[in-house]
């Protein structure tokens, strides 16, 4: 049997053949932490996605026996874990907690937490952030069982039973994670360096590094040199304009280096930043990068994006309390993040007509629920039952309240004699759409007989089908024709 210090000599000549540094816990992960404070673009993607771990809550539900959720009102053991997930520790909230965690998972790809439990129970009652570059991880002292490893912080150990690991997969290295930065090292140093390069030549009054080199056959003394440079020290800044050297030597400026447009900074920078947003998952449009056209249609579009995107790191982060905290509380306690107050992740108003209207003429729901869930007035008095496809108008938009319904300029005429206030209310729901129903429009299109009863889902009296069908003959709105009946 191999020990300890064997064991970690062939785990450095494996780790020497596929080419990982041997530093990669310590100065190779530190730099990423560095990249933030050099490229603003990688500052901001990270603020976005904190700001958005920020926003979300994480839910404790309770999970009855025939699978449903509740709340854990009433619950003692789900009530502790919901005190314990709103503040982790005495030092931070929760919010603060899954903002490093995420941030984490986006500078070196791995995030810990260090899981304190009671002396008395198993439970645990406290998590601490532990910061992955001070972190190294040892094999396990017992060859049998390596997959649980030691993890030294600084310097203390812990067993792998008192730290929670969170890792992006990392084929190279199993027991880190893969840091998204690592793919933009040179990314981030293209674009440090051109803007370095940009703040020196300002610095230098935009005189791009060069040489004076002299003619051929030219002498040039000590004399001569200081002669130059103490006029070109005092042609440089803003006391130097409109003062022009005379050289009594014949000298020729020679450029060193790429001038600013062969270099094409900005065309670096842009490189640089679109990678970076494609490497962290950010649109490029929420940091700063904007089109000319459709600026607003663009955002909402990327911010649905971005919070999908979100959704698969936090989901690793509530995927180990699920595993390594909500376990110890009871088998029947999950934890969930609630995104029910997050605007970017709920259906658009026309998705949602669009599914109710379609229950509606499934008969799975009526349509005063329909009515009540969009706001759209009282109950009808037929509303309460399923009504017929036959009855509904799917092209049709709801029309707000006090909104006139009327399609003509003329004024109704006579309504006459009242028939049916039920009927007259099933009129009056079609709206602005009763022409485009396919009963209406195959009677003005292709004159076939109106087909009152099928327009209105149940048999009429003839009194109100040549009420109807007058009205429609004289195309007068769906108001004007209920308040006939």
């Amino acid at each position: 049997m191999l020990d300890l210090a064997s064991r970690r000599d062939i785990s450095a000549t494996w780790r020497t053949f596929m080419g990982i540094p041997d530093d990669d816990d310590g100065a190779v992960l530190r730099d990423y932490a560095q990249a933030p404070a050099d490229e603003p673009f990688v500052a901001r993607c990270l603020q976005l996605k904190a700001d958005f771990a920020r926003r979300v809550p994480i839910r404790v539900w309770v999970r009855d026996r025939d699978g449903s959720l509740r709340p854990p009102d009433g619950d003692p053991v789900a009530e502790d874990l919901a005190s314990l997930l709103e503040a982790p520790n005495p030092a931070s909230s929760w919010d603060d907690f899954a903002a490093w965690s995420v941030v984490c998972l986006s500078v070196w790809g791995e995030a810990y937490w260090l899981q304190r439990r009671g002396r008395i129970s198993a439970r645990t009652r406290e998590l601490w952030w532990l910061r992955p570059p001070d972190i190294s991880i040892e094999p396990a002292p017992d060859p049998s069982r390596w997959w649980e490893p030691r993890y030294r912080y600084k310097s203390a150990v812990y067993d792998a039973t008192e730290v929670i690991p969170i890792r992006r997969p990392n084929p190279a290295n199993p027991m880190r994670g893969l840091s998204p930065l690592s793919a933009l090292r040179w990314d981030v140093a293209t674009s440090r360096s051109a803007a370095e390069a940009a703040a020196h030549l300002i610095a230098n009054w935009s005189v791009p590094p060069g040489a004076w080199v002299p003619e051929k056959d030219a002498i040039v003394t000590a004399e001569d040199q200081r002669l130059i440079q103490r006029i070109f020290r005092a042609l440089r800044g803003p006391r130097g304009r409109g003062k022009v050297p005379i050289l009594t030597t014949p000298l020729r400026w020679q450029q060193m280096g790429l001038s600013p447009a062969d270099a094409e900074w900005g065309g670096a920078r842009r490189a640089s930043r679109q990678a970076i947003c494609a490497a962290l998952g950010v649109p490029l449009i929420l940091v700063g990068e904007t089109e000319p056209t459709s600026v607003y249609r663009q955002t909402l579009d990327a911010e649905r994006v971005f919070a999908r995107t979100m959704q698969g790191e936090l989901e690793m982060i509530s995927d180990a309390l699920q595993a390594r905290v909500a376990r110890d509380f009871g088998p029947n306690i999950v934890v969930a993040w609630d995104y029910s107050e997050i605007p970017a992740l709920q259906v658009s108003w026309q998705e949602r007509w669009d599914r109710w209207l379609a229950a509606v003429g499934a008969l799975v729901v009526t349509p005063n629920e329909m009515r009540r869930e969009f706001r759209l007035g009282g109950a009808l008095p037929w509303g309460d039952q399923p009504t017929p496809r036959s009855v509904l108008n799917f092209e049709s938009t709801p029309v707000p309240a006090g909104a006139s319904t009327d399609t003509t300029e003329s004024p109704a005429e006579d309504a006459g004699e009242a028939h049916d206030p039920e009927l007259a209310e099933v009129i009056r729901a079609f709206g602005r759409g009763l022409y485009r129903h396919p009963v209406v429009r195959a009677h003005i299109d292709a004159g076939v007989p109106l087909d009152v009863a099928g327009l209105l889902g149940r048999p009429v009296p003839d009194s109100v089908a040549a009420t109807v069908a007058d009205g429609i003959r004289r195309r007068r709105s769906a108001e004007q024709i209920a308040a006939m009946l």
